[in-house]
């Protein structure tokens, strides 16, 4: 547990500690992280070898997440569950 899950720090009213145990619960390994300067989460996922560390950024939009053109990998999709359990679980003020 880093120092900013330590001090609360949150993502649009989510803490970024429950965010990470979804992220871990969709891919070992996985993780986020935020852009408090372009107000981006970023999701971080290895590949199925585990050879290559992927990252899928997200915006908020209309109290949801919703991917940005950079980042994820075609016909692979922790990234695309990882957003849908978030979504349906929370409502990003």
């Amino acid at each position: 547990m880093g120092l900013l899950d330590l001090l609360g720090v949150s993502f649009h009213g989510v803490s970024k500690a429950e965010l990470n145990k979804i992220a871990k619960s969709c891919q070992h390994g996985s993780y986020v992280s935020v852009s408090f300067s372009e107000d981006r989460l970023c999701y971080h996922f290895k590949s199925n070898r585990g050879h290559q560390r992927n990252c899928q950024e997200f915006i908020v939009a209309d109290g949801k997440l919703s991917p940005t053109m950079f980042g994820g990998v075609p016909g692979y999709s922790p990234d695309k569950k990882f957003m849908s359990i978030c979504n349906s679980r929370f409502d990003f003020t």
